[in-house]
């Protein structure tokens, strides 16, 4: 939880997209926790459905980015999350509740 709000979950995005880049491949992810929807979108991520696995369960949204040739690794959002939410302890699990999957 210390590290929760660092910008370390937009980093490991940005490592993963870019390799995506390179690869010439599409990214999904699912998440579980529309408070990072936002971080998601920053990195490039479109929602394409939301659904509930099951009753009572949390609504799941895969999202997906799209192939983009050519383009450096771009963090667009961790320093202004950090800036944001300085020390901030919410929203715990805000990547180990999603599981992103290089297509």
């Amino acid at each position: 939880p210390v590290q929760i709000r660092l910008g370390l979950g937009a980093e490991m995005i940005a490592a993963m997209t870019a390799r995506a880049d390179l690869e010439g491949v599409a990214c999904w992810l699912e998440n579980t926790n529309p408070r990072n929807e936002p971080l998601f979108r920053r990195m490039g991520f479109d929602v394409v459905s939301t659904f509930a696995p099951a009753p009572g369960c949390p609504p799941v949204s895969t999202m997906q980015r799209a192939v983009r040739a050519g383009l450096a690794p771009i963090d667009r959002g961790a320093q202004a999350d950090r800036d944001a939410h300085p020390g901030s302890m919410q929203g715990c699990g805000c990547l180990s509740a999603s599981r992103a999957v290089i297509a």
